[in-house]
């Protein structure tokens, strides 16, 4: 199910972040299109909670950022922040990243890594990937 995520009332033009949720394999995916960034953030926090309890149990949940454009430190708290949520309901987040190719999304594949999130959560390659548990993306 597709969500735009905007800022009802941001100062500045901004880009809105489009989320879609679907469920795979019994995993549900949140795929992030556009820019995770301070007025992006808070909707998507929002969403996320709504994910994490509005279930009995909490389900195992991948976030495609392979078309995120933008991740700023703001987009870096929240995947650590849904991660320590679903780890202490005893379940898992997976992050999947694009492929080098892909110059926008790369930038973001690049600060996960500088900021070695990627040490704390794994990066994938691809959803299928994410969801079998293979061998992370190797960023070092």
């Amino acid at each position: 199910m597709p969500y735009r995520l905007t800022a009802p009332s941001a100062p500045l033009p901004v880009r809105a972040l489009d989320v879609e949720v679907g469920s795979r394999g019994g995993w549900t995916v949140v795929r992030v299109i556009g820019d995770l960034d301070l007025i992006g953030v808070p909707p998507l926090r929002h969403l996320l909670n709504q994910l994490v309890d509005s279930a009995d149990e909490p389900p195992h949940l991948v976030i495609d950022m392979s078309e995120c454009t933008f991740l700023d430190s703001g987009g870096i708290g929240l995947l650590v922040y849904a991660a320590r949520r679903l780890i202490a309901r005893g379940t898992v987040l997976r992050i999947v990243v694009s492929p080098e190719g892909r110059a926008a999304a790369a930038q973001v594949t690049r600060f996960l890594t500088l900021t070695r999130v990627d040490r704390f959560l794994p990066l994938y390659e691809s959803v299928p990937a994410a969801i079998r548990g293979a061998r992370p993306v190797p960023t070092h």
